[in-house]
């Protein structure tokens, strides 16, 4: 008897192991903790009237298998390139038909749930979603295109999963749109730092990524001018709600990324557009801004929504955490020099 349960355990065991590679292979880390967060901001901007448990449930279920299968979808398009450079997203077990068979398992589940909770247009828009996924990895392959490489990648992971909410709610307005404009530019600038932090790969491995195509001095350039338009609008976007739904008690909180702006600055610290070390405005875009829509859902639904600003500190106080502690640690460094 002992020996059938440690029969069990060991298996159970070996389960959740195989289970917890093939999280990692969604590359969860990467999208979870900040795009999850900067879509739900979005979805509570909607009100307390649409807003519901069931309504954000839904689409978290939805919006994470379509961006688990998105980024799953991109790794089993660039196995052999990774190969050469030595990248790995775990399954090194896994035949390649494997990777694709759950590549694909994940895509099909999501587009079923899409089909039984969400009405044609909606669909239609989910669609478009897969087909943008699709193109920027495998032919006609938009990753390795000039321009239409950034802008697939920005819409398809940020701004199409956002219109899709947009269209199954039938809703639309001036502060929405503007919100996905900031998604847009925010998403275009993250490529342009990851094409840039990823060149030499790119260039050994024959990959033809914008980058280096117009070179790294005009990435630069192209990057401090969509900072400057993407900060502008994020401007707008907060008179915006301070002129409509958020209380000015939580617009306060839009202080903190300032704040940690100027710690760094104090401390002369790294602070770079092309880097992962600081990422100007990612906290706010990953859990400020998110967590003041939440809050002010909440004030909205006289508290019915307790469970808004909940959702935001549980998924991304992990990364803002990690990012404020790398300045902390950055600043024991300095006093130590």
């Amino acid at each position: 008897m002992n020996y059938g349960l440690w029969v069990i355990v060991k298996n159970l065991y070996r389960l959740y192991d195989e289970f917890r590679e093939l999280l990692f292979f969604t590359r969860y880390f990467e999208w979870h903790p900040g795009k999850i967060p900067f879509i739900f901001g979005l979805l509570f901007m909607l009100g307390p009237s649409i807003v519901t448990t069931t309504e954000v449930f839904r689409w978290y279920v939805i919006v994470t298998l379509f961006l688990a299968f998105a980024y799953m979808l991109n790794n089993v398009a660039d196995i052999g390139i990774d190969e050469k450079i030595g990248k790995s997203y775990q399954l090194l077990h896994w035949s390649l038909q494997a990777k694709y068979g759950a590549t694909f398992a994940v895509g099909i589940i999501g587009f079923l749930i899409s089909l039984y909770t969400l009405d044609f247009f909606a669909i239609i828009a989910f669609g478009g979603c897969y087909i943008l996924a699709w193109s920027y990895s495998f032919p006609p392959r938009f990753k390795e295109s000039i321009w239409l490489g950034p802008i697939v990648a920005s819409v398809g992971q940020l701004c199409a999963p956002a219109i899709m909410i947009l269209i199954a709610n039938r809703i639309i307005s001036a502060d929405l749109i503007l919100y996905i404009l900031i998604m847009f530019l925010y998403g275009l600038r993250m490529i342009f730092v990851h094409q840039i932090f990823d060149r030499d790969n790119d260039a050994a491995t024959g990959v033809k990524t914008t980058v280096l195509h117009i070179g790294l001095e005009n990435s630069r350039k192209l990057l401090k001018n969509l900072f400057a338009l993407e900060f502008t609008l994020v401007l707008f976007l907060m008179f915006q709600l301070y002129l409509g739904r958020v209380p000015v008690f939580v617009l306060l909180t839009s202080i903190i990324p300032s704040v940690h702006y100027a710690i760094r600055v104090f401390y002369r610290l790294r602070i770079s557009l092309e880097d992962y070390e600081y990422i100007p405005l990612a906290d706010f875009y990953e859990a400020i801004l998110p967590f003041m829509l939440a809050v002010s859902l909440f004030v909205q639904s006289e508290g019915k929504a307790w469970w808004a600003p909940v959702i935001v500190i549980l998924i991304a106080s992990r990364r803002s955490w990690d990012r404020f502690s790398s300045t902390f640690y950055g600043i024991k460094k300095h006093e130590r020099a």
